[in-house]
């Protein structure tokens, strides 16, 4: 062998290189670039329900009559979905959304799956479930797709505000 066939070879592994470096730019660049869309997709999905679902009454126990008492409220236990309340569109309180799972399937980006707790916690530790009732509940919604790198999470505390008239 002459010193051109070394070179053509030569020639020929460095632009394979070449061609292989490019392309694994160009591929980890389109996924960067897909997650990117799928974050702001999931995220306008997430604030989208927590806006809808602050819209809702704080509690089943709240939505016609005004309460004072905690032992008003739904027990904890019964914390989900009233009898007839099957689908979105009849949920009329926070923690009907408890365990609710919403899909939305887009053509570019697939399906985006959203999971829903609500659960009651206490102002002074608003990330650890409470066993009792309080006049808090917390909303989490957990947004996932095939192109997030993890799963999104979107929280809100809800309040319920007592107003109690003093008598003189």
């Amino acid at each position: 062998m002459n010193i051109q066939t070394f070179l053509v070879i030569g020639s020929l592994v460095a632009l394979t290189y070449t061609i292989l470096n490019i392309n694994s730019k160009v591929g980890t660049e389109t996924t960067w670039e897909l997650n990117n869309e799928a974050v702001f997709t999931a995220t306008g999905i997430g604030q989208s329900l927590l806006q809808e679902i602050e819209l809702k009454a704080f509690d089943e126990n709240t939505i016609s009559v005004r309460r004072t008492s905690t032992d008003s409220l739904t027990t904890t236990a019964h914390i989900g979905k009233d009898s007839g309340e099957s689908v979105e569109s009849t949920f009329d309180d926070f923690d009907d959304y408890n365990g609710y799972v919403k899909t939305n399937t887009l053509e570019r980006l697939g399906v985006f799956t959203a999971n829903i707790d609500v659960y009651y916690v206490t102002t002074m530790s608003p990330e650890v479930k409470s066993v009792n009732r309080t006049f808090s509940k917390r909303i989490d919604i957990y947004v996932s797709n095939q192109y997030l790198l993890d799963t999104l999470k979107f929280s809100k505390i809800a309040s319920y505000w007592v107003v109690i008239k003093w008598i003189d």
